[in-house]
């Protein structure tokens, strides 16, 4: 192993040299980082997406149909009523 007599070129001194540098460096990405994360509450962005289609209900419509024909009379319905088993929705004759 040689040693180098010139005391410019020695690992000490590239060490020296480099961690004011290095340190820097560090220490901006520190602060940016710290910005960032201060920042994340303050900034807010718009989420919005647009797209065709088609728009349905949760529940489809459920079609019924009656064991008998004839002429409607009466209609006990009204639009989003809420019905039970045995209600009379239609009167026919």
């Amino acid at each position: 192993m040689t040693f180098s007599e010139d005391p410019i070129n020695t690992l000490e001194n590239l060490i020296s040299k480099n961690k004011t540098k290095s340190f820097s460096i560090y220490f901006a990405l520190i602060l940016a980082v710290l910005v960032f994360l201060i920042g994340l509450p303050i900034i807010k962005v718009d989420i919005s997406s647009q797209s065709r289609g088609i728009i349905r209900s949760t529940t489809d419509n459920v079609p019924h149909s009656s064991l008998v024909n004839g002429k409607v009379t009466f209609v006990h319905l009204k639009n989003n009523q809420a019905i039970q088993q045995g209600d009379t929705l239609v009167k026919l004759t």
